[in-house]
């Protein structure tokens, strides 16, 4: 089993970076750090810098935040990674019932 769980990490330097974890029983499989924030988040965050990729369940996988899905280039690197399966989580207050 494989758990994926999105927080703030702290940088100790500009501001926390908006990142996403999967772990499993062996520990840390992947982690991503948002590198495309919205207008909104540019004030509070910093971006990070790398697209990376991860082995998970015996097939190779990415994460893109949010905002990232709208630009393709992510997919496209990921893919030329060999990335099996893109994992997409969004976060929207227009999805909510109260909003």
């Amino acid at each position: 089993m494989k758990l994926m769980a999105g927080f703030c990490e702290s940088s100790g330097e500009n501001g926390p970076f908006i990142t996403r974890v999967i772990v499993g029983p062996e520990g840390l499989v992947g982690h991503h750090r948002k590198t495309h924030l919205s207008p909104n988040e540019k004030n509070l965050y910093q971006a990070g810098e790398t697209i990376d990729t991860f082995s998970f369940c015996g097939m190779i996988g990415g994460i893109q935040l949010c905002y990232e899905t709208h630009f393709p280039e992510i997919s496209t690197s990921m893919a030329l990674c060999e990335a099996e399966i893109l994992f997409c989580p969004h976060a929207s207050l227009r999805a909510l019932p109260w909003s």
